[in-house]
């Protein structure tokens, strides 16, 4: 009997120490239906962690913006609410404007990126994937994709695929089309297209060739 009792105290002083963990995850359940980039922190500026397709995630926490305030067309304001989720173990930042939130976002505290980098402060240079990118164009940036990605032989989806390249991955960027929809990547000895708002490029990339121009 005795030996009972402390099992069952064991029990529940085991539930009494879970039962907030379940609350928080209640309080902060979110949905995605459709694609959204999830950041290393709250603003476009910062790196891109990855990607979500759709499903469910947690928020953990949120950066300080006006709880009242809903998405009513992406106006300016809108695109400064974002909410800090939990990514596959690792924090990341989702747009407030991308997910349906199924709670009350006053509940939800107030935190700050604890390891946030900033796309301009990255040195794509000593990414350690750069070695692999085969002989060093005259005229570059490096660039890094987005997420998968389809390298073409031109400038447009009519053109043929020439290979298929992964999330995250670094390249010589070497060129644009005319209105910069499109660049031209050099990785692996291969040379391509791919379009450019699948690519994390340094902040006035198109300088750099604008001077080779001139």
């Amino acid at each position: 009997m005795k030996k009972f009792a402390v099992i069952l105290l064991t029990i529940i002083a085991g539930l009494a120490i879970a039962m907030p963990l379940f609350a928080q995850d209640e309080l902060t359940p979110a949905a995605t239906g459709t694609g959204v980039n999830v950041r290393s922190g709250p603003g476009t500026d910062y790196s891109l962690r990855g990607g979500l397709i759709r499903g469910s995630l947690t928020i953990t926490g949120r950066n300080t913006f006006d709880t009242g305030r809903i998405c009513t067309g992406f106006f300016e304001q809108d695109l400064d609410m974002w909410l800090r989720v939990d990514y596959n173990g690792v924090e990341g930042w989702v747009a407030r404007c991308t997910v349906d939130v199924n709670a009350d976002l006053a509940s939800v505290p107030v935190a700050s990126a604890s390891f946030p980098i900033l796309i301009e402060d990255i040195n794509y240079a000593q990414n350690p994937s750069a070695v692999a990118l085969g002989e060093r164009p005259e005229t570059f940036v490096f660039g890094a994709t987005r997420a998968r990605v389809n390298m073409r032989i031109g400038a447009g989806l009519d053109n043929q695929i020439i290979t298929e390249l992964r999330g995250g991955e670094t390249v010589y960027v070497t060129d644009h089309n005319e209105d910069a929809s499109w660049v031209k990547v050099q990785v692996d000895g291969q040379t391509g297209w791919v379009a450019r708002y699948l690519m994390n490029l340094p902040k006035d990339w198109e300088d750099t060739f604008a001077e080779a121009e001139s």
